[in-house]
């Protein structure tokens, strides 16, 4: 039993999370080699609108096999997790106001968070409003709900579940630079909390829908050009 929780928890991971970690380490380390205009155009935003689904496909068919419901993984609607979701919001901004200002030289450098604004913004707003929908309810379902149930399940601790929760997700956005990456970990950090402490899945995916559509509209608006 246990053997096989391991083997679909790797499984499902290295099928979902793979692709976008590989291709946001690419970016990082040979930005000449992998533009981010060719990865985060329209082709490259359409193409990670279809992984996203596909990943969420993927997770509710395991859930299928398995005789469980999302309310398994936490996904339990409700108005406590939608008011909850508001301040969470809050926690999260002022985490990654104290680390810009922490890194605020590092940050203002990084020229790789201008090249994958740039290169978002050559895509049509209704795509990337598509994305920043699909986007966060992909993170939050893979990296909060699936993942920490299945490694609570296996019997890590709970500091540990958070932290691989929130790092992993970090990872994946080093695109931008590391800089910013680090910027979002205080973020991720909130949601990984909030999900240990409530097991609802609700509040981080509405909580982290807000930030990203606060950060479409400040780049679409030129207030983060």
């Amino acid at each position: 039993m246990r053997r096989g929780l391991v083997f679909e928890t790797v499984t499902v991971c290295a099928v979902t999370l793979l692709p976008p970690l590989t291709v946001s380490t690419l970016m990082a380390s040979s930005p000449t080699m992998f533009r981010h205009a060719a990865l985060m155009g329209p082709a490259g935003v359409a193409l990670g609108i279809l992984q996203a689904l596909l990943g969420l496909l993927l997770v509710r068919y395991i859930l299928f096999v398995r005789g469980e419901t999302p309310a398994d993984i936490g996904f339990r609607p409700g108005l406590r997790p939608v008011l909850e979701s508001v301040p969470l919001v809050g926690v999260a901004y002022a985490g990654a106001l104290l680390t810009v200002l922490a890194l605020h030289g590092s940050v203002m450098a990084e020229a790789a968070t201008q090249r994958a604004r740039t290169a978002f913004m050559t895509s049509s707003a209704p795509l990337t409003f598509v994305y920043v929908i699909v986007g966060p309810l992909f993170e939050e379902t893979i990296v909060r709900a699936y993942l920490m149930t299945r490694l609570t399940t296996l019997g890590l601790s709970t500091p540990t579940v958070v932290l691989a929760s929130a790092v992993l997700q970090t990872a994946y956005h080093t695109y931008q630079g590391l800089a910013w990456a680090l910027v979002y970990l205080p973020i991720f950090l909130t949601f990984a909390v909030y999900f240990a402490w409530r097991r609802n899945a609700v509040a981080p995916v509405l909580s982290h829908v807000t930030v990203d559509l606060v950060a479409w509209a400040a780049i679409y608006s030129g207030l983060a050009r």
